[in-house]
Protein backbone atom coordinates (compact mmCIF):
# COMPACT_ATOMS: atom_id res chain seq x y z
CA UNK A 1 0.00 0.00 0.00
CA UNK A 2 3.17 2.43 0.98
CA UNK A 3 4.89 1.73 -2.58
CA UNK A 4 1.32 2.08 -4.02
CA UNK A 5 0.56 5.58 -2.98
CA UNK A 6 4.13 6.63 -3.87
CA UNK A 7 3.48 5.78 -7.30
CA UNK A 8 0.39 7.21 -7.36
CA UNK A 9 1.13 10.24 -6.37
CA UNK A 10 4.49 10.45 -8.27
CA UNK A 11 1.66 9.63 -11.46
CA UNK A 12 -0.33 12.84 -10.36
CA UNK A 13 2.30 15.06 -10.45
CA UNK A 14 3.58 13.89 -13.54
CA UNK A 15 0.13 14.81 -15.27
CA UNK A 16 -0.26 18.12 -13.39
CA UNK A 17 3.36 19.23 -14.25
CA UNK A 18 3.80 17.48 -17.62
CA UNK A 19 1.29 19.03 -19.48
CA UNK A 20 4.02 21.18 -20.76
CA UNK A 21 7.56 20.05 -21.13
CA UNK A 22 9.62 23.09 -20.24
CA UNK A 23 12.65 23.37 -17.61
CA UNK A 24 10.03 25.27 -15.27
CA UNK A 25 7.50 22.28 -15.25
CA UNK A 26 10.52 19.58 -14.80
CA UNK A 27 11.55 22.02 -12.28
CA UNK A 28 8.58 22.04 -9.70
CA UNK A 29 7.92 18.01 -10.40
CA UNK A 30 11.74 17.05 -9.06
CA UNK A 31 11.07 20.22 -6.12
CA UNK A 32 7.52 18.68 -5.22
CA UNK A 33 8.22 14.74 -5.68
CA UNK A 34 11.58 15.10 -3.46
CA UNK A 35 10.14 17.50 -1.04
CA UNK A 36 7.14 14.48 -0.80
CA UNK A 37 9.71 11.67 -0.86
CA UNK A 38 12.10 13.42 1.97
CA UNK A 39 8.64 14.22 3.83
CA UNK A 40 7.87 10.55 3.80
CA UNK A 41 10.78 9.14 5.14
CA UNK A 42 11.09 11.63 7.87
CA UNK A 43 8.03 10.92 9.46
CA UNK A 44 8.11 7.27 9.66
CA UNK A 45 7.35 5.45 13.02
CA UNK A 46 10.60 4.27 14.85
CA UNK A 47 8.52 0.93 14.63
CA UNK A 48 9.25 0.55 10.86
CA UNK A 49 11.94 -1.52 10.30
CA UNK A 50 13.85 -3.73 12.28
CA UNK A 51 16.59 -1.24 12.96
CA UNK A 52 14.87 2.39 12.81
CA UNK A 53 14.83 2.13 16.77
CA UNK A 54 18.95 1.26 16.76
CA UNK A 55 19.24 4.94 14.90
CA UNK A 56 17.29 6.60 17.03
CA UNK A 57 19.27 5.61 19.98
CA UNK A 58 22.40 6.57 18.06
CA UNK A 59 21.33 9.81 17.16
CA UNK A 60 20.60 10.81 20.75
CA UNK A 61 23.45 9.02 22.04
CA UNK A 62 25.44 11.36 19.38
CA UNK A 63 22.94 14.37 20.52
CA UNK A 64 24.12 13.48 24.17
CA UNK A 65 28.27 13.08 23.42
CA UNK A 66 30.67 15.70 24.02
CA UNK A 67 32.96 17.32 21.39
CA UNK A 68 35.63 15.60 23.28
CA UNK A 69 33.90 12.62 22.88
CA UNK A 70 34.26 12.66 19.33
CA UNK A 71 37.42 13.47 19.25
CA UNK A 72 38.25 10.90 21.36
CA UNK A 73 36.69 8.57 18.94
CA UNK A 74 38.41 10.11 15.95
CA UNK A 75 41.67 8.84 17.83
CA UNK A 76 40.52 5.32 18.62
CA UNK A 77 39.34 4.99 14.78
CA UNK A 78 42.21 6.97 12.85
CA UNK A 79 45.12 7.15 14.75
CA UNK A 80 45.04 3.92 17.20
CA UNK A 81 43.10 1.48 14.65
CA UNK A 82 40.89 0.59 17.61
CA UNK A 83 37.53 1.29 16.44
CA UNK A 84 35.55 0.83 13.35
CA UNK A 85 32.89 3.37 13.98
CA UNK A 86 31.55 5.54 11.09
CA UNK A 87 32.84 8.76 12.42
CA UNK A 88 31.33 10.90 9.74
CA UNK A 89 27.85 9.63 11.07
CA UNK A 90 28.96 10.48 14.09
CA UNK A 91 29.95 14.04 13.40
CA UNK A 92 26.78 14.61 11.09
CA UNK A 93 24.49 13.44 13.91
CA UNK A 94 26.41 15.30 16.64
CA UNK A 95 26.45 18.56 14.57
CA UNK A 96 22.81 18.41 13.45
CA UNK A 97 21.96 17.71 17.41
CA UNK A 98 23.04 21.28 18.09
CA UNK A 99 20.22 22.59 16.58
CA UNK A 100 17.87 20.18 16.93
CA UNK A 101 17.05 16.87 19.15
CA UNK A 102 14.29 15.51 16.76
CA UNK A 103 14.41 12.43 15.34
CA UNK A 104 12.02 13.10 12.52
CA UNK A 105 14.22 16.46 11.51
CA UNK A 106 17.18 14.87 11.72
CA UNK A 107 15.84 12.01 9.37
CA UNK A 108 14.90 14.84 6.98
CA UNK A 109 18.29 16.36 7.10
CA UNK A 110 19.81 12.99 5.97
CA UNK A 111 17.50 12.16 3.69
CA UNK A 112 18.35 15.82 1.78
CA UNK A 113 22.21 15.19 1.27
CA UNK A 114 20.64 12.64 -1.08
CA UNK A 115 17.38 14.09 -2.98
CA UNK A 116 18.60 17.38 -3.45
CA UNK A 117 21.81 15.96 -4.76
CA UNK A 118 19.62 13.67 -7.07
CA UNK A 119 16.70 15.80 -7.96
CA UNK A 120 19.57 18.42 -8.93
CA UNK A 121 21.09 15.52 -11.69
CA UNK A 122 17.76 14.94 -12.44
CA UNK A 123 17.32 17.79 -13.37
CA UNK A 124 20.31 18.75 -15.41
CA UNK A 125 20.43 15.53 -17.32
CA UNK A 126 17.03 14.30 -18.53
CA UNK A 127 15.60 16.07 -21.59
CA UNK A 128 11.49 15.24 -21.23
CA UNK A 129 8.96 14.50 -18.44
CA UNK A 130 9.16 11.01 -19.75
CA UNK A 131 12.77 10.07 -18.83
CA UNK A 132 12.03 12.32 -15.79
CA UNK A 133 9.04 10.64 -14.55
CA UNK A 134 10.68 6.92 -15.27
CA UNK A 135 13.67 7.80 -13.17
CA UNK A 136 11.81 8.83 -10.62
CA UNK A 137 9.19 5.40 -10.63
CA UNK A 138 12.73 3.28 -10.85
CA UNK A 139 14.28 5.38 -7.99
CA UNK A 140 11.23 4.54 -5.41
CA UNK A 141 11.28 0.89 -6.69
CA UNK A 142 14.81 0.72 -6.21
CA UNK A 143 16.06 2.77 -3.49
CA UNK A 144 12.93 3.20 -0.87
CA UNK A 145 12.77 -0.36 0.21
CA UNK A 146 16.46 0.57 1.90
CA UNK A 147 16.03 0.44 5.77
CA UNK A 148 17.91 2.98 7.72
CA UNK A 149 21.10 1.04 7.57
CA UNK A 150 20.95 2.00 4.21
CA UNK A 151 20.82 6.12 4.97
CA UNK A 152 24.62 6.19 4.96
CA UNK A 153 25.19 4.82 1.84
CA UNK A 154 22.42 6.88 0.06
CA UNK A 155 24.43 9.90 1.75
CA UNK A 156 27.61 8.78 0.31
CA UNK A 157 25.64 8.11 -3.06
CA UNK A 158 24.50 12.29 -2.60
CA UNK A 159 27.92 13.30 -2.32
CA UNK A 160 28.73 11.68 -5.03
CA UNK A 161 26.41 12.71 -7.67
CA UNK A 162 27.47 16.26 -5.92
CA UNK A 163 31.01 15.50 -7.11
CA UNK A 164 30.64 14.04 -10.63
CA UNK A 165 27.89 17.08 -11.20
CA UNK A 166 30.66 19.58 -10.18
CA UNK A 167 34.16 17.79 -10.29
CA UNK A 168 34.17 16.00 -13.22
Amino acid sequence: MFYLINYIFVLLCALIFGKHNTRQSRKMFIIVTMLFIMIETSIRSITVGSDTYTYVDDFFMMANSSWGDISDRIIERYVINTSEMDIGHFVLGKFFSEFSHSFQLYTFFITSIFTIPLGMFLYRYTKDFYQLTFAVVFFIALMLIFPMCGARQMQAIGMGILSFMYVG
